[in-house]
C-alpha cells in the first residue's frame, strides 16, 4: 500500500508547487479565507494594540514623574 501512496503523494505535491495551481488556489481559497479571518479579528487586534499603547504611555508617564521627583530631591540637598 505504501508503494502505491508514496508516488501519488509526490505527484500531488509537485502539482501543487506549479504556478498554474498556486495562483487559483491563492486567489479563490487563501485570500478570501484570510480576509474573512482578519475581518473577524480586526476589532480585537485594534483593542490589544490600543491597550499596549496606553500601557506604554502610562509607563512613560510614571517613569517621568519618578525621575522628576528624584531630580527635585537631589536639588534640595
Amino acid at each position: 500500500m505504501r508503494k502505491l501512496l508514496d508516488p501519488l503523494v509526490k505527484d500531488v505535491l509537485e502539482q501543487f508547487q506549479s504556478p498554474a495551481v498556486q495562483e487559483p488556489l491563492e486567489e479563490f481559497v487563501l485570500r478570501p479565507l484570510l480576509q474573512r479571518i482578519l475581518h473577524l479579528l480586526y476589532p480585537y487586534i485594534f483593542g490589544v494594540m490600543l491597550l499596549w499603547i496606553m500601557m506604554f504611555l502610562c509607563l512613560a508617564l510614571i517613569l517621568l514623574v519618578l525621575l522628576r521627583g528624584s531630580v527635585m530631591d537631589f536639588r534640595k540637598q
